[in-house]
């Protein structure tokens, strides 16, 4: 599993350094400059799906669930 970002929703998209908690299956990544950003997750496992992002002030968090 791969977090991506983009300045533009249509990419490019390029992959940015990211911790995944297993535990609270949340991925996390510090954000990146600029007030606009647009995340996506690559997986190589089918029916990953993912909740609605939060940002607070040190993190992009986003809700991971596996199948």
């Amino acid at each position: 599993m791969t977090l991506q970002q983009s300045g533009n929703v249509n990419g490019p998209y390029a992959n940015v350094a990211a911790k995944y908690n297993s535990t609270t299956g949340q991925l996390s990544t510090s954000p990146t400059g600029g007030s606009t950003g647009f995340y996506r997750v690559a997986a190589d496992l089918p029916g990953v799906s993912l909740g609605a992002p939060a940002v607070t002030s040190s993190n992009v968090v986003v809700g991971v669930k596996l199948p």
